[in-house]
């Protein structure tokens, strides 16, 4: 490091003290992905998309509104019960419905390589279209772990409400 032996070791001691803060948290490292949906999306719309007829205009809608889509994701636990791969498509799936784009039936199919993935592509589409959804979930209610209890669950708080 272009900082010296001092920095690197603070570097490392802070790096090892937060770790142990997360984990003393309930945060489990290992289930966080090493990938995300982001880095998959201009690659799968570049395949997609690879024709004479579509115009870099509707290209460049269709990308920022599918990188939306996919913003609004990391809003939620996704990232951690599904593959990037999945959560991409899903993306790219309801930005071009928004934009009224029709790709082939079960297109995501070449990028996920397996049958039983249709079902987690609407789970993850209802979920990413429930955050902007009023109704379903307001932006102030608290989303349950599929984990059991966090410590980010209101009702396993030590206090009352009353109090």
């Amino acid at each position: 490091s272009p900082f010296g032996p001092v920095y690197n070791d603070w570097y490392d001691q802070l790096t090892k003290t937060e770790s142990v803060l997360l984990r003393t948290l309930g945060f489990t490292l290992y289930w966080i992905p090493d990938s995300h949906p982001h880095k998959f999306i201009l690659y799968f719309l570049q395949v997609l998309l690879d024709k004479p007829e579509d115009d870099h205009k509707t290209t460049k809608k269709l990308s920022q509104a599918a990188w939306d889509y996919c913003n609004q994701s990391c809003r939620l636990d996704l990232s951690l019960r599904y593959a990037p791969q999945l959560i991409a498509c899903t993306a790219i799936h309801l930005a071009a419905q928004d934009a009224g784009i029709r790709f082939k039936d079960h297109w995501w199919k070449v990028f996920v390589n397996n049958t039983t993935e249709d079902i987690h592509l609407a789970i993850i589409g209802n979920a990413i279209l429930g955050i902007a959804d009023a109704d379903l979930v307001p932006s102030s209610a608290y989303l349950k772990s599929i984990g059991g209890e966090s410590f980010l669950d209101p009702e396993s708080y030590p206090w009352s409400v009353a109090d």
